[in-house]
């Protein structure tokens, strides 16, 4: 947790307010990429122009691109 809370630049006291290990952490992350994931095939399926095969294409595109995104950074 000492490490974690380093890499947020927070102390590890503060790290617990909100998580109570790392299995919690790890959970909270993936719900939060799981919540990001679901808006964005919201928003494709919504765009009325696209045919089903190129909101796919999208979807696997823009996917592609987020997490390249999240790895670059």
């Amino acid at each position: 947790m000492a490490e974690i809370a380093k890499d947020c630049d927070m102390s590890a006291g503060n790290l617990y307010r909100y998580f109570d290990n790392k299995k919690e952490i790890a959970a909270g992350c993936a719900q939060r990429c799981m919540q990001q994931n679901l808006e964005l095939v919201r928003e494709i399926i919504r765009d009325t122009n696209l045919s089903p095969d190129k909101k796919l294409q999208q979807f696997a595109s823009d996917i592609l691109e987020h997490i390249q995104e999240q790895f670059s950074n």
